[in-house]
């Protein structure tokens, strides 16, 4: 479970002494106080996980107007934890929150306008409300945006803006866009440079446990200092080529003898490799 609001984690300080003093005040209808003392039981800061106590601390800060309280309380409504699952309370409560500017309750709006969860599906209003959160800089929204420009759901379809907030959202740590980062790379490098980059970015993704991150990073390791596997990537001119460049040549030459874009073919990989190499190259 992602901890979103890590800010709220007072057993790192004073602990047990801090709670008591957050509890008097949300005793006292503190809505920030009551979202905080939520907290401490939701995600175990200074006890045993206890959800409904959670949930029953959201709802006062929710119905106080803590936009915190109303994103947490919608989580708990949509994963059933500490009440019943209700896709339509969580809806509710996301909305009020997401309107108040939290970036998580408008990143959640936006999985339920994209999925059709407890609203009729609308790619648009998927979007709208990703990007208002992508903007705060959550990564989970500017992931969600990403995919929405790859696949042109809501926005007009624009691989260039993708890899934007791809690699924004990589930047943000997200290990997920950071795969997605080094696979761009990886697949689409036309200089050694691109390779590195796909390296750094599939080993951060790595470092946080992701598989498909790691099984890519042992493909890329053995190339990352191999021109071959640039120029393989490297769509071959033909009429360069046969003008007498010699980068053309080689670049063919590839082409042949990896089957990129052309059927492998051994004898023309040969003689397009002589030509340039005759030139010296």
């Amino acid at each position: 479970m992602e901890n979103k609001y890590q800010d709220f984690d007072f057993s790192k300080d004073s602990g047990d002494a801090k709670f008591r003093e957050e509890l008097d005040k949300a005793i006292t209808g503190d809505a920030e106080a009551q979202c905080m003392v939520g907290c401490a039981y939701y995600y175990g800061y200074i006890f045993d996980v206890d959800y409904e106590k959670a949930v029953y601390w959201f709802a006062q800060a929710a119905e106080n107007g803590s936009a915190s309280g109303q994103s947490l309380l919608g989580e708990c409504f949509y994963y059933g934890r500490g009440t019943e699952s209700d896709d339509t309370k969580a809806l509710q409560w996301w909305e009020k929150s997401a309107e108040q500017g939290n970036e998580y309750a408008q990143n959640d709006l936006g999985n339920c306008y994209y999925h059709g969860t407890g609203v009729e599906q609308d790619y648009s209003q998927a979007a709208y409300w990703y990007e208002k959160a992508a903007e705060k800089g959550y990564a989970g929204a500017q992931y969600n945006l990403a995919l929405c420009y790859l696949n042109g759901h809501g926005v007009q379809k624009d691989e260039s803006e993708a890899l934007r907030w791809y690699t924004k959202s990589a930047e943000n740590g997200n290990d997920c866009a950071q795969f997605v980062v080094g696979h761009y790379y990886y697949y689409n490098a036309r200089i050694p440079e691109d390779l590195k980059t796909a390296e750094q970015w599939l080993e951060k993704s790595a470092a946080q446990g992701n598989t498909d991150a790691a099984g890519l990073l042992d493909l890329v390791r053995p190339f990352k200092h191999t021109l071959s596997f640039i120029h393989m990537r490297t769509e071959p001119d033909s009429d360069a080529a046969e003008s007498g460049n010699e980068h053309a040549q080689f670049v063919l030459g590839n082409a042949y003898f990896y089957g990129e874009w052309v059927e492998k073919d051994y004898t023309q990989a040969a003689l397009w490799f002589r030509e340039a190499a005759e030139k010296g190259y």
